[in-house]
This record gives structure tokens, C-alpha cells and sequence, in this order.
């Protein structure tokens, strides 16, 4: 669809570029002055050099991605928010296959992860009053909407999740919600209060999830805490007719916004290309980003709890860096960026049953042996990757404690519990 519209992209408020089609699928992008002269290019080019920072009109961007840089595609959903805005978009009479990058961009708007944020905004009719009157009863109205989507039927509140939904990553149904003092919930897709705290809410997919999917990844959750990791802070909503598994938003604080870019976004590929990658690729990349062993470290026992639980959903769009201090402050003494807790934590059979991200080579069934190869190739000293294997293999063994706790079923628990201990055994 090649509308002639133009966006304006902002970091945090901050002018950052213009956008404009380009020939070939591509996206014409130039700086704005205020970005220039403060050298900021929101990670553009941190790995790779995706838009270069100086001044003029840089033809940017991949067709596969719609036609947008690594950096700006990071704001475009995957999966289920593409169904969202393709489903409100035909509605609203457009074509979703003639939709460009910066067209999605557009509809994402203000209400994206992370720190950017897009204009002017495209709004589908209908979409906030409706969605915060069925929060008014909880959440089981918007899990009852997302069912029927989908099931391929239309819902009363299609642009409503397109809105507060529409952005977020990842396959199972999910919105974004703002949660006050008191409790009370609104879509959080946009601008927080102060007094506001942001969430991820996930519901159930039906066709691929266990009933109890919610209180499963609350298990993991739990089991990462207690493996070391530092967690995006979890919490379990409960409705009268099910349980909704949320994370805490670690790219809000209050009324300012983080900037957050997933490892794909830094590295300039798709998230279904971490095929290609190894998770030695991954620590020598928190290594170049942050400037710190630390979050080196952190990311190698980010990959052993996800190979010692069995979640082999670890492509690079599930690990991310966050900018260490706000933006206009003095950066930090780790060059600007590190790590951002750890999320999207649960049991996951991987595509054909391998870890989609190899770990030493290894994707099918990795074990001790794998990871310490990869400490070695990754410069994690040898004796602190045993101390971390060991830590989050005590964790892990306690799978069936976690999972009472949490309220998982007998029947998810027995075949997790089958699954880890054989991840656990690998040599």
C-alpha cells in the first residue's frame, strides 16, 4: 500500500527521524537535527550499521520485515498482534498484504514497546471506551474476545486488542493494561499515570495451550528467581472464569519510557532467523552492548535455566538490553545499555523439538557437556559456569514444588516434570 504518508518518530519525546517509503520495498530515513547533535540513533547501529548517523536521506530497511531497519521493526508485533491489526485493518477497508512498514508503524503509534513512538497515530474506530468498560468486569470479557478472533470469528472488541494488543509480541493473545493503586485496571497500551503500574497479560491459545497455562509459566517464573535470574516480576490475575498469567512492564516507569531493542533488533535480523545464531553469538553480543561481565554472566545462566527446564522458545527476539539511564542523563558506566530481566519463561517443545537457538552447536538435546563449551567459547570463566549449572539445576530439580505452589495440574506437572529430568540427566 504506498500511501505517501510520512511519520515522525520520537525517543522518549525526543525527535529522532523522519520516514518515508522508498523504492524496492525499502524506507527512506533522515535524522532530525536534535538527534544529530546529540549522537543519538536509539541502537541503530550499536552491531550493525542499519541507518548511519549522519546527516541526509538513508535508504534503509529489508522487504522481509516490511521494508524497516532492525531497530524500527522491533516495534511491529509478531503473530498474534499481526493477526489483530490485519483483522481491524480489512475491517477498517484495507488490504493487510498492501500494508508497508511504516504503515504498521503507524497504527502501532504511541501505544508500541519501548521508548519510540510513531505519528501521526492511525486509530481504528471504536477502540478505548469499549475495551476499559470490560475491564470494569475483568478480564474474562477480553479472554472470551480473543477466543473468538481466534477462532476466526469477528468480535465486539477486535479494535480494541488491536490497540491495546495489537503491539505486543510473541504467539498466545496478550494486552497490554495499566494497573492503579487501587487495583483498578485500563488499557495500558499508551501513556502510564504515575501512580499507574504497566503489565503484559497473556491468555490461553486454545489450540496449543494447556488449560493451566498460566500457572505453568508462574511455576517457571518462580523456578528462575529462585535459579538466580533476574525476572521480569510476575503475577497471576485471576477472573471468575480463569487465570492470566502477567509480567510486570520493565520498559515503563511511571509516566517515562525505556528504550528497549530485543537481540534481533540490535543484530539487524528476524526473530525466525535464531536458527542461524548460537548462544555464544548472544553473549559476545551482551558482552559488545553492555561492557560488563556481569551481564555476561547473567546471559550464560539465562541459557542454562532455558536448557536445563526445557524452554526451547529462545529466539533472539526473547532476549533484549535496555538503555541504563534515562535519556539526556549522563550514560551509564556500563556504555549505555544492559540487560533487561529475563521473560516469555515457560515449558516450550521449540520448533521440531529443538532449541531454536543452538547452544554450542547443540540444538536437539544440549546438555552439561554443550554448556561448557559455550562457557568456554563465550570467556564465561569455567568455574563460575559450574557454579551456575549447579545453581539453577538445584532449581529446576524442585520443578514439582514450584508447580504445586503455583496450582499446576497433576497431569502438566508429571509430563514437565518427565521433560526436565531428562534435560537434567543429558551428559
Amino acid at each position: 500500500m504506498t500511501t505517501g504518508r510520512r511519520a515522525a518518530v520520537t525517543l522518549d519525546g525526543l525527535p529522532l527521524c523522519g520516514l518515508a517509503p522508498a523504492d524496492g520495498g525499502t524506507t527512506a530515513l533522515e535524522w532530525t537535527p536534535e538527534a544529530l547533535r546529540t549522537g543519538e540513533d536509539a541502537g541503530a547501529n550499536l552491531v550493525v550499521r542499519q541507518a548511519p548517523a549522519v546527516a541526509g536521506v538513508h535508504r534503509v530497511g529489508a522487504r522481509r520485515r516490511f521494508g524497516l531497519p532492525g531497530f524500527l521493526a522491533d516495534s511491529l508485533p509478531d503473530a498474534w498482534g499481526r493477526l489483530l491489526v490485519d483483522r481491524a485493518a480489512r475491517r477498517a477497508g484495507l488490504d493487510p498484504a498492501r500494508l508497508e512498514g511504516l504503515d504498521r508503524l503507524l497504527i502501532v503509534g504511541d501505544g508500541g514497546p519501548g521508548a519510540l513512538a510513531f505519528a501521526p497515530a492511525t486509530v481504528f474506530s471504536g477502540e478505548v471506551g469499549g475495551f476499559d468498560a470490560a475491564l470494569d468486569g475483568g478480564l474474562d470479557a477480553i479472554a472470551a474476545a480473543t477466543r473468538r478472533v481466534l477462532e476466526g470469528h469477528d468480535a465486539d472488541l477486535l479494535d480494541a486488542l488491536a490497540r491495546h494488543g495489537g503491539s505486543a509480541g510473541g504467539t498466545r493473545p496478550k494486552v497490554w493494561l495499566a494497573v492503579g493503586p487501587d487495583g483498578s485496571l485500563r488499557g495500558g497500551a499508551g501513556p502510564l499515570a504515575a501512580d499507574e503500574t504497566g503489565y503484559l497479560v497473556k491468555f490461553r491459545a486454545p489450540a496449543f495451550d494447556p488449560p493451566d497455562i498460566a500457572v505453568i509459566e508462574l511455576a517457571y517464573a518462580r523456578m528462575a528467581e529462585a535459579a538466580g535470574l533476574v525476572v521480569a516480576e510476575p503475577r497471576l490475575f485471576t477472573g471468575r472464569r480463569g487465570r492470566y498469567f502477567g509480567s510486570r512492564r520493565f520498559d515503563r516507569a511511571g509516566t517515562r519510557r525505556i528504550h528497549v531493542l530485543s537481540a534481533a533488533a540490535v543484530l539487524d535480523v528476524e526473530a525466525e532467523a535464531s536458527h542461524g545464531f548460537d548462544a555464544v553469538d548472544l553473549l559476545r553480543l551482551t558482552r559488545h552492548a553492555t561492557r560488563d561481565e556481569r551481564a555476561v554472566t547473567e546471559a550464560y545462566r539465562h541459557v542454562v535455566f532455558n536448557v536445563l527446564s526445557h524452554n526451547r522458545d529462545d529466539h533472539l527476539r526473547q532476549f533484549a538490553f535496555q538503555r541504563a539511564a534515562p535519556l539526556g542523563a549522563s550514560p551509564a558506566p556500563g556504555g549505555g545499555w544492559q540487560r533487561t530481566p529475563a521473560y516469555d519463561l515457560t515449558f516450550s517443545e521449540g520448533p521440531g523439538g529443538e532449541h531454536t537457538l543452538l547452544v554450542a552447536g547443540e540444538g536437539r538435546a544440549p546438555g552439561r557437556a554443550a554448556l561448557r563449551r559455550l562457557a568456554e567459547a563465550a570467556g564465561v570463566p569455567v568455574e563460575n559456569a559450574m557454579g551456575i549449572q549447579a545453581a539453577v539445576a538445584d532449581a529446576v530439580s524442585g520443578w514439582a514444588g514450584f508447580a504445586r505452589a503455583a496450582g499446576v495440574g497433576a497431569a502438566s506437572r508429571r509430563r514437565i516434570e518427565a521433560a526436565v529430568t531428562r534435560c537434567l540427566r543429558a551428559p
